[in-house]
């Protein structure tokens, strides 16, 4: 029997062998081209582009070998690959009850070839107002007090920090909740399409070989700086003590403490005679805010 009859189907149609799909197979035209795509970006990104403005090279504090492609750095890489960014929101969420106000977009960037009409790569970007900086406001008491309608004691319940002013001397500002978190509609929208053009610029041959990803904003790169300040090494971590099941009377005062301070989550440990509460659900660099919660109850 031949070959053909061996692969006759049911229906007598015969089957041919299969072949590799050539769109599968590297050929070395392709490999010559990504190749020389990274050559050209290393050697050239230092002329094309500014550091500081289209790419930083101070990374969570260190530098780094590898440059962190920022926002507008995005934008060149886009006009040297010559191809444009078509959005899609995947996800929109906006939450209007008061006190719980949210707006949330996930959006994707497919990045299209001018001339050709081809999607040369694909994003994906999110951002909403959970995110601290969009999250809290910063105000001093007597905003507070003329704008927001804040008593005095309300105001000294609130977290706070120092900055220093113009004329040198030292100013409390306090953080409250963004009162107007659904005006920021327009920008969280647009915060995400960034992110999603910069991860897919990534994505064109060659730049993730230069490049990683970075914020698009310097606030953004300082909240990831100090998050990654406040882990020590594996060495250096220690478990607090454990604390003995606290007696009503300091329960009662621990609950205060809470409360006052708008904390939701605390930890509770002995040091010596003393107790004390350390605030868990905020960053290690906004610690000196509390000050008051880090005293011996």
């Amino acid at each position: 029997m031949s070959d053909a009859k061996q692969e006759t189907g049911m229906q007598g149609t015969a089957i041919a062998p299969g072949e590799p799909d050539r769109s599968l197979v590297l050929s070395s035209t392709h490999i010559d081209i990504v190749m020389g795509n990274i050559e050209t970006l290393t050697q050239g990104f230092k002329s094309w582009m500014t550091e500081k403005v289209d790419y930083t090279r101070d990374l969570y504090g260190r530098n780094q070998s590898k440059p962190a492609l920022l926002d507008p750095g995005t934008f060149k890489m886009m006009n040297f690959f010559r191809v444009r960014p078509k959005h899609d929101v995947l996800v929109a969420e906006v939450i209007r009850e008061p006190g719980e106000e949210l707006v949330k977009y996930v959006v994707a960037a497919k990045l299209v070839h001018h001339v050709t009409g081809y999607v040369l790569a694909e994003g994906v970007g999110s951002c909403s107002t959970d995110e601290k900086k969009y999250q809290y406001r910063w105000l001093t008491q007597s905003r507070l007090r003329n704008e927001h309608g804040y008593s005095d004691d309300e105001v000294e319940r609130l977290s706070f920090k120092e900055l220093l002013g113009r004329s040198g001397g030292k100013f409390k500002v306090y953080r409250i909740r963004n009162p107007e978190i659904l005006d920021l509609d327009n920008t969280i929208l647009k915060i995400a399409a960034k992110r999603a053009e910069m991860d897919g610029a990534l994505q064109l041959p060659g730049v993730a070989a230069v490049f990683v990803q970075e914020p698009p904003d310097p606030s953004e790169r300082k909240n990831v700086e100090a998050d990654y300040r406040a882990k020590p090494p594996p060495s250096q971590m220690r478990s607090p003590p454990k604390a003995p099941k606290p007696s009503e009377e300091l329960t009662g005062q621990i609950e205060t403490v809470m409360s006052s301070a708008g904390l939701n989550k605390v930890r509770v440990y002995p040091y010596g005679k003393r107790v004390y509460v350390e605030p868990l659900d905020i960053e290690q660099d906004e610690w000196p805010a509390y000050n008051a919660i880090l005293t011996p109850l």
